[in-house]
């Protein structure tokens, strides 16, 4: 990551916005199109947190979800298209990239959410009970999954009623065995009782019994039983772990694409994230 200087950045971004209208995408990208400059300048994020305005750059070379989700789906993003209401660890990592894949991206997810320091803000907030402006947070995002999303999923469905909402799900018993390689290991480490992994994970999902598999196995079954109830049949797919790319596209409408449906986020993964993230707030 590289940390300038915002004021001589944006300078050169307008001349760069207003001079050059399109370049060509990465040919080592797999989804290669013609990214716009815009796409580069939504790269940088101004943190707010900072004595002096720093600009950082996470990716040098443009994300082309948006310009994909044009491509493939003839739209801007306006809002989310997809809302996923799956807990974590139901592969919402994977469904992420292939919901980026098929256009449908930007997605949000909860690394995002813990990566952007003004996300995490508005989250914590949202942790305590004063809702964001969704329009606002979920801005440039064309769908979300993962917590926090699958969090609010009754208010984001109701704000957003043309979106399709997405449930990821597996094996219950498998689940909670991931949970307790991953999340509860995260969590029983956290000191900060306003972190959203204490605050809404571990209190709002799991009621702080996460160590107890009959009572947060039954909190995952209902979870899932109350979206099934919920959604209209028309406007929801459960989707299974390993289910691939077939009834992923044929609910969303799009053609299956020309490689393997994405597989991420595995335990040793996950921890690196974690173990990463504590290394920087050490």
């Amino acid at each position: 990551m590289i940390a300038v200087q915002s004021g001589q950045l944006f300078k050169f971004l307008k001349k760069f916005y207003n001079t050059v209208p399109s370049f060509p995408a990465s040919p080592n990208n797999s989804n290669s199109v013609y990214c716009s400059a815009s796409l580069f300048v939504r790269q940088i994020l101004l943190i707010n947190n900072f004595s002096k305005p720093v600009v950082r750059i996470f990716d040098f070379w443009p994300n082309d979800a948006q310009e994909k989700t044009r491509r493939i789906t003839g739209r801007d993003i306006m809002g989310l298209s997809v809302i996923g209401a799956g807990f974590g660890r139901t592969g919402t990592e994977s469904m992420k990239m292939a919901l980026e894949i098929l256009g449908f991206g930007p997605c949000h997810h909860m690394k995002v959410a813990l990566s952007i320091p003004e996300q995490e803000k508005i989250w914590r907030v949202a942790a305590h009970g004063t809702l964001p402006e969704w329009d606002q947070v979920y801005e440039g995002y064309g769908s979300g999954v993962d917590w926090p999303t699958a969090y609010y999923w009754r208010e984001l469905s109701a704000h957003y009623p043309e979106a399709k909402i997405l449930l990821t799900v597996r094996d219950a018993e498998s689940w909670y065995a991931s949970i307790a390689k991953t999340i509860l290991q995260v969590i029983n480490n956290l000191t900060d009782p306003d972190s959203i992994g204490l605050k809404m994970i571990s209190e709002g999902v799991f009621e702080n019994r996460l160590h107890d598999p009959g009572h947060t196995i039954g909190l995952y079954k209902k979870h899932n039983a109350a979206v099934r109830s919920a959604i209209p049949p028309e406007r929801l797919l459960v989707y299974n772990l390993g289910d691939g790319w077939n009834p992923l596209c044929e609910f969303l409408d799009v053609p299956v694409p020309d490689q393997s449906y994405p597989k991420s986020n595995t335990g040793e993964e996950f921890h690196e994230f974690f173990d990463k993230r504590l290394a920087t707030q050490d």
